[in-house]
Parts: structure tokens; C-alpha cells; sequence
């Protein structure tokens, strides 16, 4: 098999579009498909671009101006490679180590729905937040709360973001991952709770890693609205106050957050 990587941007040419192809670039195996939405690039750039592509991809695919939204242009890149096992790593996201692909060709297992683990930074900070297998969850505060307020029992499962599940189509007919265009926010928990059902393996290895404070991760209006929607009050005052805490301090947070979630720090 042969892993596609998806890479979605708002924008081309940016700083976080090159640095994900550049973490593609520097692995010690760049056998893979690569595979970009872009909502917004002109004529004169999407030729450089596929200029720069064609030297280093086999095989590749840009879909330009096309989109109308973060989740329509994940689906529009699962429609481009309906066979293979793709991963998301979007603009600004890194490979975790340079022999990464190498341990997905590894670990992975036909068939299957492939979870991995992930972990978040902080700028330039070397703190790191890790998002795994449910091991680590079912041990947690969070766990313990969620089950207690829970009508519907125990969360039996959890999955890491999509940047850790790799997942591979057999038809048109038949996708294990789809993404809800028509939701503004939180399609991704609409797609765990629908992957929960799946055949899924559990693979305790870091694939990528992603900054925190983000675009996705700064209080909109878009986002209020949305949250207020699935009556998550709590977060919505809890967000803004979460990401001072972690400029201050990007250790303390880190810390706290791995803690309550169950998730061990890097290197432990």
C-alpha cells in the first residue's frame, strides 16, 4: 500500500503550507502520495506549486479554489484517492520524527480503521501535550467525570485527532471516514462517534505533531455560536482562559492538561 498524505490550506504560498512539505520532504521514506486543498491561490501560484510537486511526488493532486469549507475540503481530498490509506496533516502540522512513514508502514494493518498517537506543541515551546489510545483515557479524571454525568454510560473509547487515524476506502460506497459538510465545528466528534463503531487498532506511537494556538484554536463568533449550540458553556469561558495560562506558562498547562486527561507527557 501506498500512504496519501492530505494537506489542507486556506492559502498558497505560507509559511505553514511549506512547513508541512518540508516535514514530508525530510522523511527517510517519501514513498507516499500527496494530496492538497487549497481555498484560496492564484493562477501564477498553483503553477509554481505543481512546478514544485512534480519534482517531488510520483504521484499528487491539487485541488484549488474549490472548497466551501475546512470539512467539504477534507472530503473533496477522500474522493481524490478512494483506495488508498490516507492521513491528514494539514498546513502547519510536522511529521513527529523523520523515520515516521517508515512506522506507519510498519504498524499498519489492512482492513482497519489505524488510530496513532499525537502530540501538541506550543510555538516553538518543547512542551508537548500526548493524545493516544484509550488506555490512558480510561485511567483519567476526565474519564471518571465524563462517567458520572454521563446518561448513555462509559465512554469505552476514545480517539486521538485526525492527524492519528489513517484510514483506507475500499469503494465510493463504502468509507469509514466521512466529515459532515454542513457543521461550522466539532464534525471531527461527529466522525469519532461514528469510527467508535468501526474496526479500529490502536497504535501507542507519535505520528505528527501539531501546534497549539492555532486558527482552530482562537474563540470566533462562528465558534461561540456553535458551542453554545451543543450547550458546551463551560468551554466557551474556559478556552480564552486556557490559552494565557499556556502563554505564560506552556510547561504548567502542558502539565495540567496531560494530567486531567490521562495522557502521559513525551518521553515517559
Amino acid at each position: 500500500m501506498i500512504l496519501t498524505v492530505v494537506t489542507i490550506s486556506i492559502e498558497y504560498p505560507s509559511r505553514e503550507f511549506d512547513k508541512t512539505i518540508a516535514s514530508v520532504l525530510e522523511q527517510s521514506n517519501t514513498k507516499v502520495n500527496f494530496c492538497a486543498v487549497i481555498s484560496r491561490v492564484s493562477e501564477q501560484s498553483l503553477a509554481r506549486l505543481y512546478t514544485i510537486l512534480k519534482d517531488q511526488f510520483a504521484s499528487f493532486n491539487v485541488i484549488a479554489n474549490q472548497d466551501s469549507s475546512l470539512y467539504n475540503a477534507m472530503n473533496l481530498a477522500l474522493d481524490s484517492w478512494p483506495e488508498s490509506p490516507v492521513l491528514f496533516l494539514n498546513a502547519g502540522d510536522v511529521f513527529f520524527a523523520k523515520n515516521t512513514v517508515d512506522l506507519i508502514y510498519d504498524k499498519y494493518q489492512s482492513g482497519y480503521i489505524n488510530a496513532f498517537s499525537v502530540a501538541n506543541s506550543f510555538g516553538a515551546s518543547s512542551n508537548y501535550c500526548r493524545f493516544s489510545n484509550p488506555k490512558y483515557y480510561k485511567k483519567s479524571l476526565a474519564f471518571k467525570v465524563r462517567n458520572l454525568f454521563s446518561f448513555y454510560g462509559p465512554l469505552k473509547n476514545r480517539l486521538p485527532p485526525h492527524q492519528g487515524i489513517v484510514a483506507v476506502y475500499q469503494d465510493q460506497n463504502s468509507k469509514p471516514l466521512r466529515f459532515v459538510d454542513d457543521i461550522d465545528y466539532s464534525a471531527d466528534s461527529y466522525l469519532i462517534q461514528f469510527l467508535m463503531r468501526q474496526d479500529i487498532v490502536f497504535h501507542d506511537d507519535i505520528i505528527t505533531l501539531f501546534e497549539f494556538g492555532g486558527v482552530s484554536s482562537r474563540p470566533s463568533l462562528t465558534r461561540l455560536k456553535s458551542y453554545f449550540r451543543r450547550t458546551f458553556y463551560l468551554k466557551v469561558l474556559l478556552e480564552p482562559i486556557l490559552i494565557f495560562v499556556c502563554n505564560l506558562s506552556p510547561k504548567f498547562y502542558f502539565v495540567l492538561i496531560n494530567r486531567v486527561a490521562g495522557n502521559p507527557l513525551v518521553g515517559e
